[in-house]
């Protein structure tokens, strides 16, 4: 079985993964890497600061980039009413 490493990039931070794991396939990496960074994000949210541009880097044995897991893919951000940026959100507290 192939080896896929999961490194992670938001803005000017890069965290290279050099041990990686053994998957059966892309589609079993992209879910794993898909649960490391909803890991992330869930971090992120408990420190009070959740940052929106983070992605994991999927690549293959041989160093190629096999996918990409951003933001988006991992969470959608549901806001009641017309209200679409978290700073009205917070002045209304309709959260």
């Amino acid at each position: 079985m192939p080896r896929y490493f999961f490194h992670f990039r938001c803005g000017p931070e890069y965290v290279d993964d050099r041990e990686g794991e053994i998957l059966i396939d892309i589609a079993a990496a992209r879910v794993r890497g898909e649960t490391i960074l909803r890991h992330i994000l869930a971090d992120d949210v408990q420190s009070g600061v959740l940052e929106m541009s983070s992605v994991i880097l999927i690549e293959d044995e041989g160093h190629e980039v096999a996918g990409r897991v951003a933001f988006s893919d991992v969470l959608t951000l549901k806001l009641e009413g017309r209200e679409s940026n978290m700073h009205q959100c917070e002045a209304t507290d309709r959260c």
